[in-house]
């Protein structure tokens, strides 16, 4: 959007990329440079994995209450999302695992973003 150049873009490290209309810059990292604005939802992801504290019994920890997010190549993509719970306990009539609580999100790790 004319904002910064493409020299400004590779003195921070960035490289100047287009998606077949508007140019723009590619960060590494999860986040754009100060004075930067990500543009659209073009990032690069890698799975991330979240854990719970899973089910305790007498005998002990039974297992984590997790979630594996899926993860996208540098595209226009909005950020893959799971959700897991992060407690659980043993219900006492049919010895089942039952979560506890809302939900909470687990989020794909950000590895490059477009900036602009």
């Amino acid at each position: 959007y004319g904002i910064h150049s493409s020299t400004q873009c590779t003195n921070l490290g960035g490289t100047v990329v287009s998606d077949g209309g508007d140019e723009f810059c590619r960060f590494g990292g999860a986040s754009c440079k100060a004075g930067w604005t990500q543009f659209k939802e073009w990032s690069t992801t890698v799975p991330n994995t979240c854990h719970g504290e899973g089910c305790h019994s007498m005998s002990g920890y039974d297992g984590a209450i997790e979630c594996i997010t899926l993860s996208h190549s540098w595209s226009n993509n909005i950020r893959e999302i799971c959700n897991y719970h992060l407690s659980g306990h043993w219900d006492r009539f049919d010895w089942s695992c039952c979560t506890t609580g809302y939900p909470s999100t687990c989020y794909a790790t950000i590895t490059q973003v477009g900036c602009y």
